[in-house]
């Protein structure tokens, strides 16, 4: 405010009035930028609710919470959702299996491959990871496969991803994991396979520490050189091991028709043979598309 000003709003009194009133006008400033500085110090309730600090309050809450029971907190960014195993609808038959010493069966099928070899070779695509295709995206069709069981609770997953084992030269094989993903047409897969099997070799062929305790896998292999009857897979003998292991073998052919042997081992506290029957079902209907 200039001195103009001030007069002119004074009015015609004494020129004494001039700084009488420019400093009740100062003062009055004064108090009031005294009092928004007050106001600021002050931490105001309704700022430490917004809607960003409201999640991250509510991300710090359920960290808390998983580390208490001892799950990992990167579980709860991934596509599976916890279930209390006494709540779970498959209670009664999991501790029906739940102290038996080895609750884990295997059933080998013979499985008709014949239109999904002549794809393979009208397409230039690899048999094998086909085969790991087709029996991946059955497996994750059957509902009963996601579940898996961790202590004291049951994790659901929305897929399951392939490990599996691919030969390195000579007599030695490496293992490969592949990230499933439900939209990947086969030939995109199969492309995807060599791309990985080659990034796995170069990192050491074998997976790390970490991956060997994810639940969300599948162990698959296969023994081209021969077929057979039935077999029994590596495993120990922990009972919540919920991780099928399938392996097939060699084709052989009669009347025009090419047949392999698949092998299924699972842990019967999750899978019944109803189960494997809709894998089987959803397999063929998959290699006769």
């Amino acid at each position: 405010m200039s001195f103009d000003d001030a007069d002119e709003a004074a009015g015609e009194g004494s020129p004494n009035q001039i700084p009488h009133e420019l400093g009740r006008t100062e003062n009055a400033e004064l108090s009031l930028r005294h009092k928004k500085q007050g106001e600021q110090a002050r931490p105001r309730i309704g700022a430490l609710f917004t809607p960003y600090t409201f999640f991250y309050y509510l991300l710090y809450i359920i960290a808390a919470r998983t580390y208490l029971r001892g799950f990992k907190f990167a579980d709860i960014l991934l596509n599976m959702r916890y279930i209390d195993y006494e709540n779970w609808d498959r209670l009664e038959q999991s501790d029906l299996f739940k102290n038996v010493g080895i609750p884990f069966f295997s059933v080998t099928l013979t499985v008709d491959v014949t239109n999904l070899y002549l794809r393979c070779k009208r397409e230039g695509l690899s048999f094998y990871n086909a085969m790991i295709y087709v029996v991946t995206k059955s497996v994750n069709s059957v509902p009963a496969f996601l579940d898996k069981l961790r202590d004291g609770f049951v994790v659901r997953h929305d897929y399951l991803s392939p490990s599996y084992t691919y030969p390195r030269g000579g007599d030695l094989f490496g293992i490969c994991n592949v990230e499933w993903n439900p939209n990947e047409t086969m030939k995109d897969f199969c492309a995807r396979c060599k791309q990985n099997e080659k990034l796995a070799s170069e990192a050491g062929a074998l997976p790390s520490d970490e991956d060997e305790q994810r639940d969300d896998m599948l162990y698959l292999s296969c023994t081209p050189w021969f077929s057979f009857t039935h077999v029994t897979q590596e495993m120990s003998l922990d009972p919540n091991d919920s991780i099928p292991r399938i392996l097939w073998g060699k084709y052989t052919e009669q009347n025009g028709r090419k047949t392999l042997p698949v092998s299924i081992q699972v842990n019967h506290r999750l899978i019944d043979g109803i189960h494997i029957a809709k894998w089987l079902t959803a397999m063929e209907n998959i290699i006769g598309q």
